[in-house]
């Protein structure tokens, strides 16, 4: 990682197109772990069931703060306006 070099770090990525926060956030956490979470959606509805190991689980987000970086490889001195933002949510299972 560029940013946190020697860092241990939660799972995490990217969003796909069309794809909800908890279903990236699952997608992620398995590619990651290899633990996967199975996503129901509810028919007629926008919620969702999860399940591992096909015991019911609950999926929640529980905190989110964003990240940016002034950082210039060109002119570290003058690290003017933000370079990079970022959303992270955490997600508790």
């Amino acid at each position: 990682m560029g940013f946190f070099p020697k860092a241990w770090v939660f799972p995490g990525g990217h969003l796909e197109v069309d794809e909800g926060l908890d279903e990236g956030a699952l997608r992620e956490f398995f590619e990651e772990t290899g633990i996967k979470v199975d996503v129901k959606k509810v028919s007629g509805s926008h919620l969702r069931t999860y399940s591992y190991n096909g015991t019911e689980i609950n999926v929640t987000p529980f905190f989110a703060f964003e990240s940016t970086t002034r950082f210039d490889n060109k002119n570290p001195a003058r690290p003017g306006p933000p370079k990079v933002s970022h959303l992270v949510l955490f997600f508790k299972l």
